[in-house]
């Protein structure tokens, strides 16, 4: 067992106990499947197409998983109609509903190949940046609660990233080797986490090692920072069950020559921390400590050992530029990349959950003892999306362009025959979830045409303004005290953002949701507030009928269906004025079962 004292280490970094982490994959399988029969039971939802065929491959992509399915006798599903591909990959790849404007066109448009001009108009847009700065940010945990000050550089530094499409392997290579004072230098902002939770030198390099291998390998090790994976990881990860402590202190002896100290101090508050190579020679890890964060440890003078292959360091690089080189040349670091970019493309990975390989069970040359079944129910496919990373250059651009113009990614979310839950891991079916926090508050924006200032500000940083919750530069704010401040915060925290401190985002639904979209202020204030689309299309004096059909295309991308359209104008008729019924329109939409998902 860990000491207590490790507990404050788990407290810090969100985590999924053993248990957890076993079932995950069922898990998510249980709560996508119920997610999509919930929505698609809907009354309100248009009819399938009776015309349906099954889809033909577009890329290799599809060769992989087609053959899966065929193998074992899934039906392969039609393709989603054009409204419902450009929602999708709006949300997708820039986190928000498309530009009204570009909703129309698109759907106007005849060109045959007018789905893949979508995609490289969407991964050149600002929406684009925005939204995958945030998904690092997210993926690094970065907040102000451990990062202080340092976090602005930090998502600066990940924004800069994005824009100029930076490869995957270069930045892990500068996070990993650049150093310097967390408020002065953006990269050493990656071991704040480490350090700050960390009372021991071991600690720290402990936990460098921990959050590397999660990061960068989807590999956890936090149970063999504190003991043997034997008695303890073989119902959970036949990988680590065979690795010792010892493992990890070779891994953790590469982050040795590292040392941290305060910087930054005002009254009591550390707001920056130095994070520099020791100046004297350093030959590795002492496993020598009966105190700190974690059992005592016993095991002499660890020299630096890669865990994953046995390297040790290269003489010509020194400690820790042979570990960047390591990782990043580690197939393992690929394989994470595609796992990571494939998950927030499908809701789920090909390997779940996305941090917790076993790197047994996606090694088909491995004999699994009885009982046991590999991690990926299409290790081909995941292979193939690792040696696609390679040979893209870890390019996360031509990465989402490779995915989303396969036919797997626009598979339709219904389905033509009844459904088994056990279809769901081999793609024939796009599987519906709920949309992040952000991107429920960023498409309501956008489908209103209403901007609210969001204010950020806190003690130590210069205040700013911006538009889109995904600018947002922590998961505490906006801090303001007014009350559009506190609705907005509010609204976020309803729908489970977490706070990448103590509190795991979530996907998980409840009434304070429903209530939100019904009563908050950043709702109502669209509703209400005499500007924006809506009002527009007042000015227009166009019908209920017409503007039910604009608000349709502005909340999901599509046109009412006779049924629907008549249904909410019959409802809208004992409103009064056309002002109402429009108004009132506009809540149902936001209300709508439909909007707050990607399908």
């Amino acid at each position: 067992m860990c000491h207590l004292s490790l507990l404050f280490l788990w407290i810090f970094v969100p985590h999924q106990d053993a248990a957890t982490q076993a079932c995950a994959s069922d898990l998510r399988i249980s709560q996508l499947n119920q997610t999509t029969e919930r929505l698609f039971d809907d009354p309100d939802r248009a009819a399938p197409n009776p015309l349906w065929r099954p889809a033909e491959p577009l890329n290799e992509i599809d060769d992989y998983v087609f053959a899966t399915l065929e193998a074992n006798r899934i039906p392969i599903n039609q393709l989603c109609d054009d409204a419902t591909f450009l929602r999708r990959s709006s949300l997708v790849l820039t986190g928000r509903l498309p530009d009204p404007e570009l909703t129309r066109s698109f759907l106007a448009s005849n060109s045959e190949d007018k789905r893949a001009i979508l995609i490289d108009t969407l991964l050149q847009s600002d929406g684009f940046n925005t939204h995958w700065a945030f998904w690092y940010q997210e993926m690094f945990e970065s907040t102000a609660r451990i990062l202080r000050v340092g976090r602005v550089l930090y998502n600066e530094y990940f924004d800069q990233a994005v824009a100029e499409n930076k490869p995957f392997d270069q930045m892990a290579y500068e996070l990993l080797t650049n150093l310097g004072i967390t408020d002065q230098v953006a990269e050493p902002n990656y071991y704040a986490r480490a350090a700050e939770m960390s009372r021991l030198a071991q600690d720290f390099w402990d936990n460098s090692a921990v959050f590397t291998t999660e990061k960068f390998l989807g590999v956890r090790t936090e149970c063999v920072s504190c003991h043997d994976g034997a008695y303890h990881l073989e119902d959970i990860n036949l990988y680590l069950a065979e690795r010792k402590r010892e493992d990890l202190w070779g891994l953790a002896a590469f982050f040795a020559e590292l040392n941290r100290r305060p910087a930054t101090i005002t009254g009591n508050l550390v707001l920056s921390i130095d994070i520099y190579k020791n100046p004297r020679a350093v030959e590795g890890y002492l496993a020598d400590t009966d105190s700190g964060d974690r059992p005592e440890r016993a095991g002499g003078l660890i020299e630096p050992v890669y865990m994953f292959d046995g390297r040790g360091v290269d003489a010509n690089l020194g400690f820790l530029d042979s570990l960047a080189t390591y990782v990043v040349s580690d197939r393992q670091f690929a394989r994470n990349f595609a796992n990571r970019l494939w998950a927030h493309a499908f809701g789920i990975g090909m390997v779940e959950p996305i941090d917790s390989f076993d790197l047994y069970r996606i090694d088909p040359t491995f004999e699994l003892p009885d009982g046991w079944e590999y991690q990926s129910y299409d290790i081909a496919l995941l292979e193939h999306m690792a040696d696609q990373v390679l040979a893209m250059g870890y390019d996360l651009r031509a990465t989402l362009r490779y995915i989303c113009n396969s036919a797997t990614f626009q598979m339709a979310a219904k389905f033509p025959t009844s459904w088994n839950a056990n279809y769901t891991p081999y793609y024939t079916r796009y599987m519906a979830r709920r949309m992040t926090a952000e991107m429920v508050y960023d498409s309501l924006v956008q489908a209103t045409g209403v901007a609210v200032t969001i204010r950020q500000q806190d003690r130590n940083t210069t205040p700013t303004n911006v538009t889109y919750a995904h600018e947002l530069d922590d998961l505490n704010q906006p801090t303001g005290r007014d009350d559009t401040q506190a609705a907005i915060r509010t609204f976020l925290d309803a729908f489970g953002r977490g706070n990448r401190f103590d509190v795991p985002r979530t996907e998980d639904g409840g009434i304070a949701q429903a209530l939100q979209l019904m009563n908050s202020d950043v709702t109502l204030r669209r509703v209400n507030q005499g500007q924006g689309r809506l009002t527009n299309y007042l000015n227009a004096n166009m019908t209920i009928s017409q503007i039910v059909d604009e608000l349709y295309l502005d909340f999901l991308c599509r046109r009412a269906t006779e049924e629907e359209r008549q249904a909410m104008v019959t409802e809208l008729g004992s409103y009064g004025s056309i002002t109402e019924q429009a108004r009132t329109a506009l809540w149902l939409m936001a209300n709508k079962l439909e909007f707050v998902h990607i399908y």
